[in-house]
């Protein structure tokens, strides 16, 4: 999946269409393509690191043992565009699920990980919020709402 996606990288770029293009129009076609193919490559790795099935059994920190299991899948919106997280949680009657992979991969409560609230707290600290929803979409291809932004702040 990633090697098409570099594939159509080297194609665009060898195209009699590219060479046209003035070096800002270039820049911004390589930048949302590589943006692209770096989700590609994060989604494969994501992808490859499987479930996240536990070694043994699985017990919260209110001492209750998870056993019953139950595939899930998360959204995370990156700094290269949103992922999709399929794992595994362990479930018990009354309390809430545990996913051994979102643990393994430290992934934050919410859809935003924590590079893209890296960008919106520096940005935010320098510039207004307005400013920040724009760069953020610059730079992560997510548009996102001034609310989102100030509550990831």
């Amino acid at each position: 999946m990633a090697y098409d996606e570099l594939g159509e990288i080297i194609d665009f770029l060898r195209d009699a269409k590219s060479s046209k293009l003035s070096h800002t129009d270039l820049e911004a076609a390589i930048n949302e393509r590589g943006r692209e193919l770096l989700r590609v490559l994060f989604q494969s790795h994501i992808d490859s690191r499987g479930q996240g099935a536990a070694a043994g059994l699985v017990c919260g920190a209110d001492g209750i043992e998870r056993s019953k299991l139950r595939l899930h899948e998360r959204g995370l919106s990156t700094i290269f565009g949103e992922v999709r997280v399929k794992r595994l949680g362990y479930a018990a009657e009354g309390v809430n699920s545990l996913h051994p992979l979102d643990a393994e991969l430290n992934l934050p409560v919410g859809e935003y990980s924590f590079g893209v609230r890296r960008i919106a707290a520096e940005q935010a600290s320098l510039v207004s919020f307005d400013d920040t929803v724009q760069t953020l979409f610059e730079r992560t291809g997510k548009a996102m709402g001034k609310r989102q932004v100030e509550e990831l702040v």
